[in-house]
């Protein structure tokens, strides 16, 4: 929705009330500040930007490129681990699919896939965990 001056009056009065719980005092003559924002999105891959139907997308297989032991959350127990490389030098499959445990390294960010989970990576550069719980 738009920002008018009533919304912001009230963002205003909810800032200082928060910070009031969260640090025992507020400064409500002080004007606050927005320093930096964050979002998530979350959307359906399955039916969004995807080409075609999904089971017609040839599952290409990738190779570990080493192992490294990792402490199981649901043992406690050193395990072996496949550790897999999605980057732009290992030349990124249109899709694979992994059953974990597993590790897939990347660029920019790590993921750990638990025993009984599995991952699938598609065309669009989605990666879909199925974790059962």
């Amino acid at each position: 929705g738009s920002l008018d001056e009533d919304k912001l009056a009230l963002l205003r009065e909810n800032f200082h009330r928060r910070h009031k719980e969260l640090y025992t005092y507020s400064e409500p003559d002080n004007e606050p500040e927005i320093v930096s924002l964050r979002a998530s999105i979350i959307i359906d891959t399955y039916t969004t930007n995807r080409p075609g139907n999904e089971a017609e997308i040839p599952v290409r297989t990738i190779r570990p490129q080493h192992s490294r032991d990792v402490l199981m959350p649901h043992t406690q127990q050193l395990e072996p681990t496949p550790v897999y490389r999605n980057t732009a030098d290992s030349v990124r499959p249109a899709t694979f699919f992994l059953q974990g445990p597993a590790i897939i390294e990347e660029e920019t960010t790590t993921i750990f896939v638990p025993s009984g989970a599995s991952i699938r990576y598609n065309p669009v550069g989605f990666y879909l965990l199925d974790v059962t719980i």
